[in-house]
């Protein structure tokens, strides 16, 4: 709910001038601080929806990975978090490992990648690599 009432920035695909101007007026609310509207073509819109969900959850599986590896070198993940996350190309943001909801959310977000057969087969690879980071055992701090 957070995310709808204080959006980063809202992206819009647009075909016209008027639906452009209607969209300016109903976020006006939201958008009071800084401009935070982004006009596209439609396809553009949806592109960028599909790569920013993304890469929101190509973080969380980087990390996700990384924290395997900390546990098989006996490495403490929260350190390593901590030095990459002080990198400020990289940020603290999504580099938490667990399972968190992006599994769920991307699912939602992009229905429409690849073939069904294809997404079938990739939603039960998630769950096999949930399953197994969810038995595996934490990695060990000092």
């Amino acid at each position: 709910m957070a995310d709808a009432l204080k959006p980063d920035r809202i992206i819009v695909g647009a075909r016209s001038d008027e639906t452009v101007s209607e969209f300016r007026r109903l976020y006006e609310a939201f958008n009071r601080n800084h401009d935070k509207m982004m006009f596209m073509d439609p396809r553009s819109a949806e592109l960028t929806k599909y790569a920013a969900n993304a890469m929101l959850a190509t973080k969380i599986s980087f990390i996700n990975e990384i924290a395997n590896i900390a546990e098989a070198v006996g490495a403490d993940i929260e350190s390593v978090r901590q030095g990459m996350g002080s990198d400020s190309r990289i940020g603290f943001q999504f580099i938490y490992p667990g399972i968190g909801l992006w599994w769920l959310l991307f699912s939602q977000r992009c229905p429409r990648t690849g073939s069904p057969r294809q997404r079938t087969q990739h939603w039960r690879a998630t769950a096999v690599r949930r399953a197994h980071h969810e038995r595996a055992p934490k990695a060990k701090t000092v």
